[in-house]
């Protein structure tokens, strides 16, 4: 099963990021975009995981979030790794927030070295991907619209983790929820041996 933990985004930002991405894809250049329903902020990239390690997980995560309070972030800006005159990965960036999200992140990858899962080479950079490209096609005009167009700041409430399931498919990639996490305690969280879907 190919997971990763994330935050969900309100409709009313994923709507948002929608109409940039249709904005930056007029530049006609060679970029697998983001379907609109598929806009998350990812915490941890997990990869192939064996089904049988997720009640671990699960408990883990549930820990992590019962331990943290819930919190905003702002979404503002429109950037690249590893930059915009060479783009490769196109984002949105966080504005307010950031120790919020770089401190989740941080319990998550600490919870879940402990169960195994290898920490990430590079420091956490949180930021919303809306498009990766896939070659040179079309670059000058991408870059032209990456310098002049700027994301509107949307607030975030971030209330919960999600850890998701991602299937590649020919139409993209199919993300479910297996369990959900609220910040705080609240609820208690979905373990895995029981998940929650949607």
């Amino acid at each position: 099963m190919r997971l990763f933990v994330a935050l969900e985004l309100p409709a009313g930002v994923r709507r948002a990021l929608g109409e940039l991405v249709r904005r930056l894809a007029s530049s006609g250049a060679d970029v697998k975009w983001v379907e609109e329903e598929n806009f998350h902020l990812t915490l941890k990239f997990l990869g192939e995981v064996e089904p049988a390690r997720l009640p671990r997980l699960g408990e883990a995560l549930s820990r992590v979030a019962g331990e943290t309070a819930p919190f905003r972030f702002t979404a503002a800006g429109t950037g690249a790794f590893p930059s915009v005159r060479r783009p490769r990965v196109i984002w949105v960036g966080v504005d307010r927030g950031r120790d919020g999200l770089r401190e989740l992140a941080g319990r998550v990858e600490a919870a879940l070295a402990e169960l195994g899962f290898p920490r990430e080479d590079r420091p956490f950079t949180a930021h919303l991907t809306v498009g990766r490209v896939r070659s040179p096609r079309g670059g000058e005009a991408l870059v032209g619209l990456l310098s002049s167009t700027a994301f509107p700041e949307r607030e975030v409430a971030v209330e919960e983790m999600v850890l998701f399931q991602s299937v590649l498919g020919r139409g993209g990639p199919v993300y479910t929820a297996l369990g959900r996490y609220p910040l705080g305690g609240a609820g208690g969280g979905t373990g895995l041996s029981a998940p929650r879907t949607g």
